[in-house]
């Protein structure tokens, strides 16, 4: 873990080395996805599913704060119908 001061609150925070949304504390971090939500709901209404995907994986770089790297992994998931753990947004191994 590396100490590092969230961008949006400047609260001092651990973090993984290869944390997915870098320099962002758990609650800045939700309150970004939450601001994602009511644009993603217009999306998938409007536009249907495959649309919001390609949107999303922008929008959690851009909104949201992810690396790229991230952003993908996340929209795999959501694309799969599955959540992801925080390990495999680490991109390590699972463990078995």
């Amino acid at each position: 873990m590396v100490k590092r001061i969230c961008r949006d609150c400047r609260t001092r925070v651990n973090e993984h080395p290869k944390d997915p949304a870098p320099r962002l504390c758990p609650d800045c971090y939700r309150t970004r996805l939450q601001r994602l939500l009511p644009q993603g709901l217009n999306i998938i209404e409007s536009f249907g599913w495959d649309i919001f995907l390609m949107w999303a994986e922008e929008a959690l770089v851009e909104i949201g704060g992810e690396t790229p790297e991230a952003a993908r992994r996340h929209v795999a998931g959501l694309a799969r119908g599955e959540s992801i753990s925080y390990e495999e947004w680490l991109g390590e191994p699972k463990d078995g």
